[in-house]
């Protein structure tokens, strides 16, 4: 149990974030680019934390009960983030500093204040679509972070569900888009995975189609598998505690070294166990000298 429980949060907490080395180029470069869109800067227009796109078949803006609509939409979830963000316990609101609201910049609010031109540049395709900036604060903690992001889209997605608009929504922006990514990378290296394991099983029953199930099947999925739990719990309880990164490639290398290295470990033993099954002492040698066969093979 506390390998699989470790193996869940080695998981969870990978971090595919770009780290260059201090005084370097890329160490440079990335300072100058933290240094002018700074990630608390949650007013910047050029950088803006979200942007939630609604997309219709017709004007959004035209007639004008239609752009009643969804002008009652973009106040009313300006004031939902707001109520949401800010008057739940602190633990559960999307920011950390009370100082700060949620904004959410549109073609309204630009012509509130007579820009019509900035206001026309949140529209396109004949005001079939429309842009939403999002302002927002965000905690630098990795594990916050997530929590928080999952939660704001779940407010937004129940609002768009529970308001009756003939529009639909959609989000994007450059963390958003990290986060998706980084989504779609651990659910592809966890499919993969969870795919290596049984092939690795059913190629060991081809190999040997004579050999005792049990050892075919049972012995490499318990080898494995306790492989698996140690390494997962030695990183989480070295690597992660001292804060270094773990990228997501590494519990999927790990696990490939594992299988495969694994499968040269239990080829040797169970091919060995066919041979020898009838005199005991030469089972308890190939088991002494099983690893080294196999690291020298390597």
């Amino acid at each position: 149990p506390l390998g699989l429980n470790s193996l869940k949060h080695l998981l969870h907490d990978t971090d595919s974030t770009y780290h260059p080395l201090p005084g370097t180029l890329s160490g440079q470069a990335q300072d100058a680019f933290a240094k002018r869109y700074n990630e608390s800067d949650w007013n910047d227009p050029i950088h803006p934390p979200m942007v939630m796109i609604l997309q219709a078949n017709e004007s959004l803006l035209d007639p004008e009960p239609r752009l009643n609509e969804t002008k009652a939409f973009v106040d009313g979830l300006e004031s939902l983030l707001n109520e949401t963000c800010w008057k739940t316990p602190w633990d559960k609101r999307c920011s950390t500093e009370d100082e700060f609201d949620v904004r959410v910049l549109s073609y309204f609010s630009w012509e509130a204040i007579e820009l019509h031109t900035v206001a026309k540049t949140m529209a396109a395709h004949n005001n079939t679509v429309l842009f939403l900036e999002i302002q927002y604060m965000m905690s630098s903690n990795i594990s916050h972070t997530r929590e928080r992001t999952d939660q704001l889209l779940d407010i937004l997605w129940d609002y768009t569900a529970s308001t009756s608009v003939n529009f639909t929504a959609h989000h994007t922006g450059i963390k958003w888009f990290q986060r998706d990514l980084s989504n779609d990378t651990k659910t592809d290296l966890r499919r993969m995975d969870l795919f290596i394991l049984p092939l690795a099983l059913l190629l060991l029953g081809i190999v040997l189609p004579r050999a005792n199930p049990l050892f075919v099947w049972i012995f490499p999925l318990v080898s494995m598998i306790s492989t698996v739990c140690c390494w997962s719990t030695i990183l989480r309880f070295t690597v992660l505690r001292w804060n270094w990164q773990v990228t997501q490639l590494t519990p999927s290398i790990m696990m490939s070294l594992t299988v495969g290295m694994g499968l040269d470990y239990n080829l040797f033993l169970l091919s060995r166990y066919v041979e020898d099954e009838t005199n005991g002492n030469r089972l308890a040698v190939m088991i002494r000298q099983g690893g080294q066969v196999v690291f020298m093979s390597g």
